[in-house]
């Protein structure tokens, strides 16, 4: 029986990293037996084409009828069951979206556990790392959102931190269902290969992905993003800053501005999570895992001077100029 090695996420637990690492190794996976789907099976090639099979398809997915997703789901899992070579003895399927939608996909999971030994990963994150970080992933880099950009207290309002719920679903599914603290894992990609997959690192190499960018960084994709009332991709600027330097060199900071979470309103979140976080530490304890320690809450200081955003947009101008007056030799 083949083994189906599910990771679900959390989402901001390093599963760009995990992903990132599967995919420039595949060709050393396969070598050893092993097969990653990727998000949505998008590095499948096999007769069976559905509109999902593609990175971005999760949304083409949850789409459709619930019934005739996982139907499509199962049906490509059982063709790969009867298809695949014998040397591949576990597939890999990592979509950190599955983590709060467990009922659209649980239905052709259990269809075909006959066939595969289901085991279900899962990353846990501590409250107020989790939401800091994607306030600035989705909140302010990536605006997921209609209408102006959103201060940290308006886009946390409807943002609750709720776990177990779907600890409770996944756990429901299989016996072989795993979920880590986060925050006790120096590196999740290593943990995942060794303590997942089994794999030496050597042979397997961990790869570090979306990190999140240093405040100055932070502070151009919001004021990039207030010119925009839609939802709007980082990716235009994301390129340049990247290009320029700008996410490897973390100027020095002492203010920012209001937008961020001040410790006030990690404390305020937290506060809210306490019941959560008793029946998530509950849980960790029964599988033998660290609880979640919140000692001291985590206030990671985002705070930056005008000077130091006004030396990064300076920076940027600099290497644009510089193009341009080669562009012009060129033409000349």
């Amino acid at each position: 029986m083949r083994r189906l090695i599910i990771h679900i996420g959390m989402g901001k637990t390093g599963s760009s990293s995990i992903q990132k690492s599967m995919r420039v190794s595949n060709d050393k996976l396969q070598a050893k037996g092993f097969l990653y789907l990727g998000l949505m099976f998008e590095n499948l090639n096999i007769p069976i084409n559905y509109s999902w099979h593609r990175v971005d398809g999760w949304s083409n997915f949850i789409s459709l009828n619930k019934s005739q997703a996982n139907s499509e789901l199962a049906h490509t899992l059982q063709y790969l069951d009867d298809h695949l070579d014998d040397s591949i003895h576990t597939l890999i399927w990592s979509n950190e979206a599955l983590f709060d939608r467990p009922s659209d996909v649980i239905s052709a999971l259990k269809s075909i556990s006959s066939r595969y030994q289901i085991i279900v990963v899962g990353y846990l994150r501590r409250p107020d790392k989790w939401i800091s970080s994607a306030y600035l992933q989705w909140g302010l880099k990536d605006k997921s959102y209609i209408g102006p950009i959103k201060t940290f207290s308006e886009w946390v309002s409807d943002k609750p931190y709720t776990v177990s719920p779907k600890l409770d679903a996944w756990s429901a599914l299989s016996e072989r269902v795993y979920f880590y603290n986060f925050d006790d894992i120096e590196d999740v990609s290593i943990h995942f290969i060794k303590c997942i997959l089994e794999l030496d690192v050597s042979a397997i190499k961990p790869v570090r992905e979306n990190d999140t960018p240093p405040p100055a960084a932070m502070a151009l994709f919001s004021y990039y993003n207030s010119f925009f009332n839609e939802k709007n991709s980082p990716n235009r600027v994301e390129q340049l800053l990247q290009k320029t330097g700008c996410y490897e060199s973390s100027p020095s900071s002492a203010d920012f501005n209001e937008l961020i979470p001040s410790q006030e309103d990690i404390t305020v979140y937290l506060n809210q999570c306490s019941d959560e976080l008793v029946r998530i530490n509950k849980y960790l304890i029964n599988n033998n895992q660290n609880e979640l320690n919140m000692d001291e809450v985590t206030h990671k200081d985002l705070h930056i001077t005008q000077s130091d955003i006004n030396r990064m947009l300076f920076k940027i101008i600099v290497e644009l100029n510089s193009e341009i007056e080669t562009l012009k030799l060129k033409n000349k």
